[in-house]
């Protein structure tokens, strides 16, 4: 018999309502149909090493959470080791040391993927498939652009800004099964409408999205009540499939644009039975009218989300699709639109020139603005483009609309297949050689959990003549971007003419782009003594200054506050 490659995978669980999971379950659900390769899913997630859930795969699966309750709970006290576990810090090296892969694939953030210093880099196969949703790119991409193995993007933008800094990639676009996600027939959408109370002729604009501070509903309903107002003979909703209790508080933007709360519809879900229903938002925990159960009922939600079945019947609920965001590395509800036969328009910026490129989709305009913090550049769509659009598509009738999304699909199809992208993966992995690689590693440094020992004499440059700052930021990617901010203030009290900067974080590029860092190291208990390192009796001490916003009480806030 054959020996079969061994490949392992590594993202969301291909349980998870998420993007990655999704594309994790039609990524896996490939390849297992072909038989000839024994898979591997390392979960990340919440699932633990031996988790239930992971034994009921019809492949071998991984969580990648310790087994030991006690150990776990230890974790769950600092945020930002749980967060770097979670993503699949902890286990990673496990996984491969038991299963030894003859190729790794790896889809996640790149922040979610810290393995640069790993003792299997480059040591045997390995792919980061990661979104890149903005620029200009973080400084990892050039600097470790040697340790990548294979780097596949999902937007052709993304190959594009890294061929210009001399790296290379393959441009790979996320994973949507075509088959769930298509144009069903006139009675269908009319039976559709029928049971959510719609009627034929009322003209829907839909966005699917999650509720997140990129995606644009404020600027939409800011649009769609222009659009009401120029436009009182029209008759029009709009349909939001989102959750109403995270992000942006879509209520307050009904109110401030003057949007009737009836105008607005978005997905209800019953967790008992899964009804779903489409009405107005009034509020969550309802009744469900259905299966009667008390307080079942809320809005569609990553925890609890709809089938695809039922999403691509609400997609076809729709007239047409409009998705305004600041940036993006793929954004699949796009595509899901453009398969079930819907006109769309969308950002021209980052992921949406994916489909901009096509003349029929529609480029909304935007101004590029500076995001704090991060420093990405992220686009505002204008309202006033929006409108054009649906001005555009509502002037047509019902016939060109339709005529225009088959299309539409057809050109989908042809560029987005996912079988068609599974194909390429396949031909990949069969051109890849069985590995010789032991996966036998040091123990001594690559223990799971352990920290590794830090010479504080090694990280100073003793040669410069400058005073030293110590900021230590151990907790996550939205503390970082807190702290960002406090750095910024503080460099300009505490110039980086006159002072050296040294950070400590799990997340080193978060804080490349400041051109005053003196250094970035690994987070270590070391510097939890903050009165060791600015020196105490007769220590002299290591730095000048030390802030560690966890050990030194409301230290950010008192930063912010005084400088």
């Amino acid at each position: 018999m054959q020996k079969k490659k061994k490949i392992v995978l590594h993202s969301n669980s291909c349980l998870a309502n998420t993007g990655f999971g999704r594309h994790m379950k039609f990524l896996l659900s490939y390849l297992f149909r072909t038989g000839k390769y024994e898979l591997v899913e390392y979960a990340g997630g919440s699932f633990t090493w031996s988790d239930n859930n992971c034994k009921s795969m019809p492949w071998k699966c991984y969580g990648c959470l310790p087994d030991n309750p006690r150990e776990l709970d230890q974790f769950r006290g600092d945020p930002a080791k749980m967060q770097a576990i979670q993503y699949g810090d902890y286990n990673i090296n496990k996984v491969l040391e038991t299963e030894k892969p003859d190729a790794l694939i790896m889809l996640e953030d790149i922040w979610g993927m810290p393995y640069f210093d790993k003792p299997w880099i480059n040591k045997f196969p390995h792919v980061f498939w990661t979104p890149i949703d903005s620029l200009p790119l973080l400084k990892v991409f050039k600097e470790q652009k040697d340790k990548f193995g294979n780097l596949w993007v999902k937007a052709q933008f993304a190959k594009d800004a890294l061929a210009e800094q001399g790296v290379d990639s393959e441009y790979m676009p996320a994973l949507i099964e075509d088959k769930n996600f298509k144009i069903l027939s006139k009675e269908e959408k009319k039976s559709i409408r029928r049971k959510f109370g719609i009627a034929d002729n009322t003209f829907v604009f839909g966005f699917v999205f999650r509720n997140q501070l990129r995606k644009l509903v404020g600027t939409l309903i800011e649009a769609f009540s222009i659009f009401k107002k120029s436009h009182p003979e029209i008759d029009c909703k709009l349909f939001l499939h989102t959750n109403w209790s995270e992000g942006w508080r879509i209520p307050e933007f009904l109110e401030r644009f003057e949007v009737r709360r009836e105008d607005v519809l978005t997905t209800y879900l019953c967790s008992s039975c899964r009804d779903v229903s489409v009405k107005p938002f009034f509020g969550q925990e309802l009744n469900c009218q259905n299966c009667q159960s008390e307080k079942k009922v809320n809005t569609t939600n990553v925890s609890v989300g709809v089938e695809e079945e039922d999403l691509c019947e609400l997609y076809n609920m729709c007239d047409a699709y409009i998705h305004p965001a600041t940036s993006g590395g793929f954004e699949m509800p796009v595509l899901e639109a453009l398969f079930c036969g819907l006109p769309v328009a969308t950002t021209n910026y980052a992921y949406g020139t994916n489909f901009t490129v096509n003349p029929e989709v529609f480029p909304l305009d935007f101004t590029l603005y500076r995001e704090h913090g991060s420093q990405f550049d992220k686009a505002q769509v204008l309202p006033s483009s929006i409108v054009e659009f649906m001005e555009k598509i509502t002037s047509i009738s019902k016939e060109e609309i339709e005529k225009k999304g088959y299309n539409l699909r057809q050109w989908a199809l042809e560029n987005f297949d996912g079988n068609k992208i599974c194909a390429k993966i396949e031909k990949f992995i069969d051109d890849l050689p069985f590995t010789d690689y032991d996966f036998c590693f040091d123990k001594k440094t690559e223990d799971e959990g352990q920290s590794k020992t830090i010479s504080i004499e090694d990280i100073i440059d003793y040669k410069s003549d400058k005073k030293r700052i110590l900021y230590v930021e151990d907790g996550n990617l939205g503390d970082c971007i807190d702290s960002i901010a406090v750095l910024e203030r503080l460099e300009k009290k505490f110039p980086k003419s006159e002072w050296d900067y040294y950070i400590s974080t799990l997340f080193p590029q978060m804080f490349e782009h400041l051109d005053f860092i003196k250094k970035t190291i690994p987070c270590s208990p070391v510097f939890d003594d903050v009165l060791g390192m600015e020196g105490v009796e007769n220590h002299k001490g290591f730095f000048d200054m030390a802030f560690h916003p966890k050990i030194t009480r409301n230290c950010v806030d008192f930063i912010k506050n005084n400088f």
